[in-house]
């Protein structure tokens, strides 16, 4: 099984962090990984205790990302914030 680790600088912009997280995703397939993994709290960091709240329950960005590994047949792991 060949894993793909991906290092970034979440922060407080989910829109930058998703479109981030895809470009080096895709970046990793080059290798033509089985598995790509994704750092905790990848796709939003930062803020207050409310706004990590209303950022936990964005269904979108997983299906988002569910999409992708679909796309390129292959397993993705990441967490991200549950409130």
């Amino acid at each position: 099984m060949k894993i793909a680790l991906v290092q970034m600088s979440s922060q407080p912009d989910r829109a930058h962090n998703l479109a981030e997280a895809e470009r080096l995703m895709r970046e990793a397939m080059i290798g033509r990984p089985d598995l790509i993994v994704l750092p905790e709290h990848f796709d939003w960091l930062g803020g207050t205790i409310a706004d990590k709240r209303r950022a936990a329950d964005r269904v979108p960005v997983a299906k988002h990302m569910s999409s992708f590994s679909s796309s390129q047949r292959i397993t993705r792991s990441g967490s991200m914030p549950v409130a």
